[in-house]
């Protein structure tokens, strides 16, 4: 007997999506609010915020997020 499998295809995150989803895991796992990690990797309590919300930043400033939420990730490893 054969069961058919349909080929869903999903598309890749885009570099937005990638940094709110892992800050999004990082806030539930430390019981955080998403501005309170804001704050930290930003001195800015409203960036990710705004992500969340559809707003864009640039390559360089997402890629400083991005350096400084590794860094918070591996310590709470």
């Amino acid at each position: 007997m054969t069961i058919g499998l349909k080929a869903v295809l999903i598309p890749p995150m885009t570099l937005k999506e990638n940094l709110v989803t892992r800050a999004q895991a990082y806030c539930k796992a430390n019981k955080i609010a998403l501005s309170t990690l804001s704050s930290r990797i930003a001195n800015d309590g409203k960036i990710l915020g705004r992500l969340v919300e559809g707003r864009r930043i640039s390559t360089d400033r997402y890629e400083i997020l991005i350096a400084k939420l590794d860094d918070l990730e591996s310590e709470a490893a």
